[in-house]
């Protein structure tokens, strides 16, 4: 695996990636080395899986897992709020654009 992803010629399936956090015991230890959240295993792909292509590719993974790192900050928290508020609001200027009313 190690020599795959440093050539950057892997890409990963979600059940790859399972598979590897239920069988690859050095992974899950360098992952817990690096106070990345392991309680809810079965959620890190699709956390990890930004652009939703239901695969992996290195960089994707890497600055995944590098964001994951660390407790969560207040500033996580709020920064989420205001995207999500943003994102609210676009789709709602969209909404009204188009004519649509019944959200």
């Amino acid at each position: 695996i190690r020599k795959q992803m440093t050539k950057r010629e892997v890409v990963v399936t979600k059940d790859e990636f399972n598979t590897w956090l239920n069988c690859e015991k050095e992974l899950i230890s360098r992952l817990d080395e690096s106070e990345i959240d392991m309680s809810c295993k079965s959620d890190l792909f699709d956390v990890l899986d930004a652009d939703l292509s239901g695969e992996l590719e290195f960089e994707e993974m890497v600055d995944g897992l590098l964001k994951c790192r660390g407790p969560v900050s207040k500033t996580d928290i709020i920064a989420i709020r205001l995207k999500s508020s943003l994102i609210v609001r676009m789709m709602n200027a969209v909404c009204d654009k188009l004519g649509i009313h019944d959200v």
